[in-house]
């Protein structure tokens, strides 16, 4: 048996969706427990409490809605690209505009503080 905890809002149609999705899914395998987890569970216990309580649990998996999150992390992106584009601060190509996009969502969506990294190569190596 699958144990999931769903960290999400429900008052949105998006998790209503999942939900709908996840449970049609386990009703063609195995069964599965479902939690639905609060995100005010989320936000006055933190990560490491949302964690500590999967773990009592013995939760299999954690998913987390983020969709607010990742839309607006994506417009922020767009918006550096075309300033960076119309200022001329910097050429981009597309390998490179791929490299920073990932970058860039990868901070912006995490949960935990982004931790710098010195690139002393080259993309091109």
């Amino acid at each position: 048996m699958i144990r999931l905890i769903l960290l999400t809002d429900f008052t949105e149609a998006f998790a209503h969706n999942l939900l709908r999705g996840i449970l049609e899914y386990s009703k063609e395998r195995e069964p599965w427990v479902v939690c639905r987890m609060p995100p005010s569970y989320k936000q006055s216990h933190g990560i490491p409490g949302v964690l500590k309580w999967a773990k009592k649990w013995q939760a299999d998996a954690i998913i987390a809605a983020r969709e607010r999150i990742v839309e607006g992390a994506v417009s922020m992106v767009h918006l550096a690209l075309d300033k960076l584009k119309k200022d001329g601060v910097v050429e981009l190509d597309e390998e490179r505009k791929a490299a920073m996009v990932s970058n860039l969502l990868v901070v912006l969506c995490a949960d935990e503080s982004a931790q710098p990294v010195v690139n002393t190569g080259t993309l091109y190596q």
